[in-house]
């Protein structure tokens, strides 16, 4: 599986946005950043299967995502990897004009006033009907 992130060994999963952490972090150029505050070069080859993670600039920011500290986020990072060839999941704020996320109550506030189809809390998954997610205003199909 090809890196898409300048500095990665390309012998496992990596991406942008979050990646799980190279076991030692010897495959790294920098440090694993667990909180997303370094952004590394994406490769030019990668950057369209990447786009929304990908920077105007070609940079895109990583957090390394360790299976010691979060071995649930872990798994589904290495899982979509190995099931799609695509070693990247998307990690962005989930906020509408407020900070982030930080308690399921939130969550679920930030998923009913706004347009979103589905949010997972805990173990458990919260979707729109599809009447409902065009009443809110999604994009129809």
């Amino acid at each position: 599986m090809d890196a898409c992130v300048d500095g990665y060994d390309t012998s496992g999963p990596n991406n942008v946005g979050a990646a799980p952490r190279p076991e030692g972090g010897s495959s790294l150029r920098a440090a694993p950043d667990p909180f997303m505050q370094q952004v590394y070069p994406v490769r030019e080859e990668k950057r369209d299967e990447i786009p929304a993670m990908t920077h105007v600039d070609g940079t895109g920011q990583l957090q390394a995502v360790g299976k010691d500290r979060n071995p649930v986020y872990h798994a589904l990072i290495s899982t979509f990897a190995e099931r799609t060839g695509t070693p990247v999941v998307l990690s962005t704020s989930f906020n509408e004009n407020e900070p982030i996320v930080e308690s399921p109550e939130q969550a679920l506030d930030g998923f009913f006033r706004t347009a979103t189809g589905a949010v997972v809390v805990e173990n458990t998954l919260v979707m729109r009907q599809p009447a409902e997610a065009v009443a809110a205003g999604a994009p129809s199909d």
